[in-house]
């Protein structure tokens, strides 16, 4: 009789609590998912809540010391300029960097004022004759002009033009090489030359005239090559008064009147916007990617501003009516602040705000520069870093510039992109 021989494999403890181990490790991966999947949901439902709910970071100056200080009433003016900022005061040009760093200029003007290029400051004395081109690393040429200077400028090729009254005319604009050398001359027998720009090439300049005609005001634009040492071309702009121009490109013109911000050259004049219902109460020109900010007074109410950002060939980027009246306005390649009281307010170009500083005194301004927020109070310059603002609640107390770096350690900044 043949047998059958079956084996039976009895169970294997090790195998069961691998089995036990194994069905663990799936439940707790499952609950891991979910909570995943949960939490992505809320994210994404915030994202898509319009610049609603979402806090910023928040740095607070709660101490008297400034990372530089000066009396706010002997500024004159103060713009970002390399990866720092020039303060014009009514005795000196001041270099200020993001790590504190100081260069002084002396100056004895009766009326400073100044224009700005990527390396180069040109100072001069509105009213009077005397001019200079410098930076931090020192005074790099002097000068005087043959009548009173009225408005001057600085183009990115070093050379550098006055609006001057003289004999011969009512202003003429006179175009210097970077050596000082004149390279052209334009008499405007019966008007004022109140703007001027120079192209980026460096071979082509446009001004703005004010004059009035019957009791209305009148603005013309006129732009000239100096290969041709002629005028290429004019345009008329009747009962607007001419504030700003600049080059968009070679053939293009931005210009800013106290009613329209345009777009004109040859063939165009074309109005970009039309505030004339509205009062400007700042024009601000963003050199870098050629930027237009406007401080509009809504309705000639003061206290209802709003701030309308452009691209450089006219494009609205965003437009915001401020809950509060605004004193001041900056623009930089990457972001707009805004200044109420004793707040900076930074948007970026899309409108959203991505953060806030809060000082104790009153801000007379506020300046964008490289990676670094420059704040004017009555007392000094403090210096802040502009953050990466996160969606998070924080607020930093704002701490002397040698203990801020540690201060500031876990909040990265944004790229150096504009300075």
């Amino acid at each position: 009789m043949s047998r059958e021989l079956r084996v039976i494999k009895g169970k294997n403890p090790k195998s069961r609590t691998q089995k036990r181990l194994l069905t663990a490790l799936w439940i707790i991966l499952a609950i891991l998912v979910a909570v995943l999947l949960v939490y992505l949901g809320a994210r994404l439902s915030q994202d898509l809540t319009p610049q609603a709910e979402q806090t910023n970071v928040v740095y607070r100056s709660a101490s008297n010391s400034h990372d530089f200080s000066i009396s706010a009433d002997t500024v004159v003016d103060i713009k970002a300029f390399g990866k720092g900022v020039v303060i014009l005061t009514d005795k000196q040009t001041i270099y200020l960097d993001k790590s504190g760093g100081i260069v002084k200029n002396e100056l004895s003007y009766s009326s400073p004022a100044m224009s700005i290029s990527d390396d180069r400051v040109l100072v001069y004395d509105r009213g009077g004759t005397d001019y200079r081109i410098e930076n931090k690393s020192g005074i790099r040429l002097e000068g005087n002009t043959e009548g009173d200077i009225i408005t001057g400028a600085l183009g990115k090729k070093d050379n550098f033009a006055f609006s001057i009254r003289t004999d011969n005319a009512l202003s003429s604009l006179v175009v210097y090489k970077a050596s000082g050398r004149k390279m052209f001359i334009w008499n405007c027998g019966e008007a004022h030359i109140v703007a001027i720009a120079l192209s980026d090439n460096g071979k082509r300049a446009a001004v703005g005239i004010l004059s009035s005609l019957n009791a209305q005001i009148l603005s013309t634009v006129k732009t000239f090559d100096f290969d041709y040492n002629d005028e290429l071309y004019s345009q008329t702009i009747n009962s607007e008064a001419i504030h700003n121009l600049s080059f968009n490109s070679t053939k293009m013109l931005s210009v800013c009147t106290d009613k329209t911000l345009r777009n004109i050259n040859s063939d165009t004049n074309n109005i970009v916007c039309d505030f004339s219902s509205d009062g400007l109460r700042k024009f601000v020109l963003e050199k870098g990617f050629g930027h237009k900010v406007l401080m509009l007074a809504k309705y000639g109410n003061d206290s209802l501003d709003e701030v309308n950002a452009f691209g450089k060939n006219g494009k609205l980027l965003f437009n915001q009516i401020m809950s509060e009246e605004i004193s001041w306005l900056d623009a930089s390649a990457r972001y707009v602040a805004t200044t109420t009281g004793g707040r900076v307010d930074v948007f970026n170009y899309s409108g959203k705000k991505v953060g806030s500083v809060s000082c104790e005194t009153s801000i007379r301004k506020a300046v964008l520069s490289g990676s670094r927020l420059y704040i004017l109070t009555s007392g000094g310059v403090d210096i802040f870093p502009a953050t990466d603002f996160i969606n998070v609640e924080k607020e930093i107390i704002k701490q002397p510039l040698q203990t801020q770096a540690q201060a500031q350690e876990t909040l990265p900044l944004f790229p150096e992109a504009d300075g």
